[in-house]
């Protein structure tokens, strides 16, 4: 017999011990017999519970997070990680000219609860700065706009964050990693050399969106 969830529960399983125990004993609430059954029919919930979680881990239509790691490992594929936004920093002095300013300087977004820092990795050219987010994700795409400098730089007239050069991207969900195994197992990816194996290669990179073969 296949048990359901509401028969797997405490309550259920109490109900069913009590229904064996003869009606000439007393087993009303309170009764040893009661108070026995139900700490042994609430144990025998949580291993139906973890009987269940464990079945659910061991599909991929239903594993999450560390689970469903391990199962598409299996095929040698990896959850993407989340990944740094990279953006292009404008900076002037107090006359408005392009200025200089130290590498690992480190800038705060003006947005609120929502503010991102980012730290100064290299020069573009006069004035100009390639800015990396300190925390990976695609929340440091969002803002655009003035900066407000944690490191104390003199004579800065202003600090501006402008374009995006690489996008910051989240952690991969649970369903886009269960959809990259999917396409991975359905197509001949295993032939050596053939577009789909390109594609998926390409795709095993953070910040790639999506990949297009152009076959020679």
């Amino acid at each position: 017999m296949i048990l359901t969830e509401e028969e797997m529960t405490a309550p259920a399983i109490l109900a069913r011990m009590l229904s064996r125990v003869p009606d000439d004993l007393d087993k009303r609430e309170g009764s040893v017999i009661y108070d026995t059954l139900a700490a042994a029919a609430w144990e025998q919930s949580t291993t139906y519970r973890f009987l269940l979680q464990a079945y659910s881990e061991a599909w991929i239509e239903t594993a999450v997070g560390t689970a469903l790691d391990l199962l598409v490992g299996q095929m040698g594929l990896a959850r993407l990680e989340a990944s740094k936004s990279a953006r292009r920093g404008v900076f002037t002095d107090s006359e408005g000219q392009p200025m200089a300013v130290p590498i690992g300087a480190r800038f705060s977004s003006l947005d609120g609860a929502m503010s991102q820092n980012y730290v100064v990795t290299e020069e573009i050219s006069a004035g100009q700065y390639r800015l990396e987010a300190e925390e990976a994700g695609a929340a440091a795409n969002d803002y655009t706009g003035p900066l407000s400098p944690i490191t104390h730089i003199d004579g800065l007239g202003s600090a501006t964050l402008t374009d995006i050069l690489i996008l910051g991207e989240d952690e991969e969900t649970d369903d886009a990693l269960r959809s990259r195994y999917y396409d991975y197992i359905r197509s001949d990816i295993q032939q050596e050399g053939n577009a789909n194996q390109y594609i998926a290669w390409a795709s095993t990179y953070s910040g790639v969106g999506r990949a297009k073969v152009f076959p020679l």
